[in-house]
């Protein structure tokens, strides 16, 4: 087996090109593989790196951590299990898989603390607050981005190596962007002091790559410019913006993204578009264009600044390439589950021809026999899929619209979080639960309540009850029903719609309607309009503005698009 520095698959080398040679990579493992010049668990890891690293295609590099994480040679060094299970765990959330992204952070965390690996330790900090972010538990979210921030800055004073302050920057700028991403603009503000000592300290070491503090800076600059912009201090964030343009990093091709945030806050949409075309000409010269950060990174910002310039036109050309390229993800996703069992047959013959070079003639012909067996068994199973899948493509060939994935994306949401209540109830003790029933004596209190992790727990449970129950439709429904069901708070009510929802009792209500009429056109497009809004409990005036102001488009025009597609009413 071939392990010299100098071989061309000596690991280290080949980690090295995942990221800006992922294709060579592939190659150089699959011919590893088939001459066994590596061992299962590093052409396996490398794989996932690959796809992970210069790809962007985390299904698939999922897959492949989770086959090298099975294998025994896995436990053999404990360094490089921490680093696979670090990649598990981070495959899991790019994957929106949250539940099992908790459950290999925890693992990860014991397995850092029985190792004494401390900086480990805090980067799967990092990962569960980013999951819990998305499971809407902040609070617990930034709890531990703090715990992240502390073991590094800890270990970075006391080391003068430019890798423990950079790893230190790392989750200052993960807590930062959290804060900026949840609107929390005063916390982030004052995290500054703190980020611009950290870029302080880094600049002093005397190791640190040529190029790095100035990215750093660059980067740092153009975030605090947003949130700044965000809360209203223009005159800051000017400064701030105008400080990381002047940066060497601001002006190459990898670091003139950073600009678009701020430009597009700052409504200065034609600048935005001038780097946002330059960065897609980059990325599509020297990258893959065809996954979700693309998406959500390029072409997202792309419709952004066609809206604020009310260019419709452009922006639905570019709404349209959005809903293209998601279409392409789906089919290419779909294409790749229908051959994976075929490739597992193919690994599974090549190692069989492996076995026949020093089986004898007599075990030969059994394991040739059964290689047959296992080949027919794959084109089969591989033209049945490829039939499901010709199935599936033809009945998907409609296109979807902004409107139809909102509602998608409601529904999703309404699922996931019906999953991180159980998740949350089960991790919570006997006697968190006894304390998230506030007693029915405090309902009348007269105070002004300071709102709780179980006050969201509270009106999470609500909320999912009247869309559940469709309780929105009942129009008997009132206020004291739900203060009498759930057992809230006379002036807690109010304040938790506020708070959580960002309207109104009665507008949430409305909104709950709108959407309830917006599923019925879907479903039902050859109705009538005065029909859906009765059915939603709706005046037909309130329906056809309401659904006007939000959407921007007639109810009629988008019903008639419904119907155009020829949807039928089951």
């Amino acid at each position: 087996m071939t392990t010299g520095q100098d071989s061309i698959y000596h690991v280290a080398r080949i980690q090295d090109m995942t990221i800006t040679r992922p294709h060579e990579v592939l190659a150089l493992l699959d011919t590893a593989e088939q001459k066994s010049l590596m061992t299962p668990f590093d052409i396996n890891r490398l794989r996932c790196l690959a796809y992970h690293n210069g790809l962007s295609n985390y299904k698939r590099a999922l897959r492949y951590a989770l086959e090298a994480y099975k294998l025994p040679s896995a436990r053999e060094d404990t360094e490089v299990l921490l680093s696979l299970v670090e990649l598990i765990a981070d495959e899991y959330y790019m994957e929106g898989d949250y539940a099992n992204s908790v459950r290999y952070c925890g693992e990860g965390i014991k397995l850092a603390q029985e190792t004494g690996n401390r900086m480990s330790e805090a980067n799967f900090h990092v990962t569960l607050g980013q999951n819990l972010l998305q499971m809407r538990q902040e609070e617990e979210a930034f709890r531990h981005f703090s715990f992240a921030t502390n073991v590094t800055e800890e270990k970075a004073r006391k080391s003068s190596s430019w890798v423990e302050w950079d790893n230190y920057l790392y989750a200052l700028g993960m807590q930062i962007s959290s804060f900026s991403e949840n609107k929390r603009y005063e916390e982030a503000i004052a995290m500054w002091p703190v980020f611009e000592k950290a870029m302080e300290n880094l600049s002093k070491c005397d190791d640190t790559p040529e190029g790095l503090v100035d990215m750093r800076i660059a980067s740092g600059y153009a975030a605090y410019a947003y949130i700044y912009r965000q809360k209203g201090d223009t005159i800051k964030a000017d400064k701030l913006y105008d400080l990381s343009a002047s940066t060497r990093y601001a002006s190459t091709p990898d670091g003139e993204g950073i600009r678009i945030p701020y430009l597009i806050a700052s409504r200065r949409y034609r600048e935005a578009l001038h780097y946002i075309t330059r960065e897609k000409q980059y990325k599509q010269a020297h990258s893959d264009t065809v996954n979700y950060e693309y998406i959500e990174w390029h072409l997202k910002y792309e419709l952004q600044a066609y809206e604020g310039m009310e260019d419709f036109r452009a922006a639905n050309h570019v709404q349209n390439n959005i809903i293209a390229l998601m279409d392409t993800l789906q089919e290419k996703s779909r294409q790749e589950d229908a051959l994976e069992l075929a490739e597992m047959y193919k690994s599974n013959e090549q190692a069989r021809q492996i076995e026949r070079q020093t089986a004898s003639i007599r075990l030969r012909n059994v394991i040739i026999i059964s290689a047959i067996v296992f080949l027919l068994a794959a084109i089969a199973f591989s033209v049945r899929m490829l039939y499901y899948n010709r199935i599936i493509r033809n009945k998907n060939n409609v296109m979807i619209h902004t409107i139809d994935e909102l509602m998608t994306y409601k529904d999703e949401l309404f699922v996931q979080q019906e999953e991180n209540t159980r998740l949350k109830a089960t991790l919570q003790g006997p006697q968190e639960e006894q304390s998230q029933m506030p007693a029915k004596e405090d309902a009348d209190s007269r105070l002004m309540p300071k709102l709780t992790d179980n006050d969201r727990t509270l009106y999470n449970r609500m909320i999912h009850e009247i869309t559940n129950r469709r309780l929105y439709l009942d129009t008997s429904l009132t206020k004291q029903d739900l203060l009498k069901e759930f057992h809230i708070p006379t002036n807690k009510f109010s304040i938790l719609f506020k708070e959580f929802a960002g309207c109104s009792f009665t507008q949430y209500i409305q909104q709950c309607r709108l959407d309830h009429a917006t599923r019925l056109m879907r479903k039902h497009p050859q109705w009538s309009l005065e029909a859906i809004a009765k059915e939603s409990q709706m005046s037909n005036g309130a329906f056809y503005s309401q659904f006007q102001k939000k959407y921007g488009m007639k109810p009629s025009d988008y019903r008639n698009k419904e119907l155009s597609k020829g949807w039928i009413d089951e």
